[in-house]
């Protein structure tokens, strides 16, 4: 059936990934749940002899971000990268996020404020602290602020998401061995961060 001449092609959609991702984010609520209190610096977690499988959490994680990458790559892996085509990329991917972002961090700061002061604590807010989380762009500094903790995981999007339109083309002309030595070299640089 020919389609009219100005209307868009019909969105794609991965429905088994769909449930991959289910799986994916009940295993980050139950790792969060798990993680009941910290001894020595380490969590904790409850659940017998799921505790392994629970305490890995963040291996779910990792699988979020590079799903996000392979739509991303799927979606977007063909198309040339003119100026405009750049800044319509960009404008979709953080309009898509940054109306939670920003409520999940104003409701963090409040929440953090409200609990210095139920506690009467004498912790400072900085301002500087906070300002990597704003641009987004806390997974980039060694020390960032804790107003929203979790936010790590779209500051690391965030960059991905800058760098896509000017690496794809790259990775698009990338033989099978430049590819592989991209994904040693990912796994060999996070080899030490899960434990």
């Amino acid at each position: 059936v020919p389609q009219p001449r100005n209307s868009k092609p019909a969105r794609l959609h991965l429905a088994p990934l769909d449930g991959a991702r289910g799986l994916a984010s009940l295993w980050v609520v139950m790792e969060h749940y798990a993680s009941s209190r910290m001894v020595g610096g380490r969590k904790v977690y409850s659940g017998g002899d799921a505790r392994w499988f629970l305490a890995h959490g963040n291996a779910a994680v990792s699988y979020f971000l590079v799903l996000s990458g392979f739509v991303t790559s799927y979606a977007y892996g063909q198309r040339d990268f003119n100026p405009e085509a750049r800044f319509l990329f960009w404008r979709k991917r953080f309009t898509r996020v940054a109306l939670s972002y920003y409520a999940a961090l104003a409701l963090g700061i409040a929440l953090l404020r409200l609990s210095i002061r139920i506690h009467n604590l004498s912790i400072p807010f900085h301002w500087r602290r906070l300002l990597p989380e704003v641009l987004m762009a806390q997974s980039t500094v060694a020390s960032f602020g804790n107003y929203n903790s979790v936010s790590w995981t779209i500051s690391t999007l965030a960059c991905c998401w800058l760098l896509y339109p000017a690496m794809q083309p790259r990775l698009r002309h990338a033989s099978l061995a430049q590819l592989s030595a991209v994904v040693v070299g990912c796994v060999v640089s996070n080899a030490g961060t899960v434990s």
